[in-house]
């Protein structure tokens, strides 16, 4: 995929767009750290899913991983001060509570043993 990426790149210098930001190389060494830190953030994550796929349930890893857009907004909004609209703050907050309701289910989970049940607690799975 980054062939796409770097043919649009030569294709765009060819029309006569400069290929460097408007610092040159400068711009560009400044800019090297955090470009670092992004790419070992995402080798980071990509490795945390395949780690979390294959000792846990697939089913919550997905789940897990299809937060990520909630986790750049709120970096966005921590980091550059961006401001975040209320559909985006709605989603954030949804998002999670979405989670829980997947993992856990809207339903009380059943006790082990008898013995936790306690003296007249019906639980949903008992009806």
């Amino acid at each position: 995929m980054s062939w796409w990426a770097g043919g649009a790149l030569w294709l765009s210098a060819r029309r006569g767009t400069a290929a460097l930001p408007a610092g040159g190389w400068s711009a560009l060494r400044a800019a090297l750290p955090a470009l670092a830190f992004v790419g070992l953030a995402d080798v980071a994550a990509n490795g945390t899913y395949s780690v979390a796929a294959h000792h846990g349930p697939v089913t919550v890893a997905a789940v897990l991983a299809s937060l990520y857009p909630v986790v750049t907004a709120l970096a966005a909004r921590g980091v550059l001060r961006e401001r975040l609209r209320t559909v985006q703050a709605a989603g954030g907050g949804a998002g999670p509570g979405g989670d829980r309701t997947a993992r856990h289910g809207l339903t009380p989970a059943r006790p082990r043993s008898d013995a936790e049940r306690g003296a007249g607690k019906q639980w949903l799975s008992d009806r």
